[in-house]
């Protein structure tokens, strides 16, 4: 599959000289953002911002695009990830995070929940850094540890396949990431609904 596109309006991408530009409009299109570098083995480190009641995050490892959930088709100007997801959003308004732990703030979306119910305050900047090395993936919340765990493990792929949605990574794709461990994949900032910003980006 290919790649997801960027949208054509980046304007919203940053935080810029310590003032808030919002990510996304909160009635614009509800478009990921794909990096056009590609990554394998990397340290990502950024400050996120969300106002209350906002749902973002950021997917890595992204190896191919899904259905834009709004009209359920393919939809080439508001592109959409398919890949693995750090979980961000205000886990007290946002109905998705009470759901199950695995879809809170610092989840791997649907697979792993954190092993600390952080919470993060909206309205607020906080730090995140995501670490990939190999099959192994960490993600870290103001800088406390929040999840570790291994694509290789047992554990995780139970999680993955007992997982009945058909929009988001499945035991084949994992298969796919570890048997070819040289191909890179872009990340992408993802947009679920709210205002959402991101600041200090870097990657190593």
């Amino acid at each position: 599959m290919a790649n997801p596109k960027p949208p054509r309006h980046l304007s919203r991408f940053l935080a810029h000289r310590g003032r808030r530009h919002p990510l996304y409009h909160p009635h614009g299109p509800r478009a990921d953002l794909s990096t056009k570098a590609v990554f394998r083995n990397f340290d990502l480190t950024f400050d996120w911002y969300l106002t209350p009641g906002t749902n973002s995050g950021v997917k890595y490892l992204v190896f191919g695009t899904r259905p834009n959930p709004d009209t359920g088709r393919y939809d080439p100007d508001v592109p959409k990830a398919l890949g693995l997801e750090l979980q961000l959003l205000d886990d007290e308004r946002v109905r998705d995070a009470k759901v199950s732990p695995t879809r809170a703030t610092g989840a791997l979306y649907l697979f792993a929940a954190p092993s600390l119910a952080l919470r993060p305050t909206p309205g607020q900047w906080h730090t995140v850094r995501i670490r990939v090395a190999g099959s192994k993936i960490e993600h870290h919340i103001d800088g406390k540890l929040v999840l570790a765990t291994d694509l290789a493990s047992h554990k995780l792929r139970q999680a993955i396949a007992a997982e009945s949605r058909p929009d988001i990574s499945k035991p084949h794709h994992i298969e796919e990431l570890l048997q070819n461990p040289s191909r890179a994949y872009p990340l992408v900032l993802t947009h679920h609904g709210g205002r959402a910003c991101f600041k200090n980006i870097k990657v190593n």
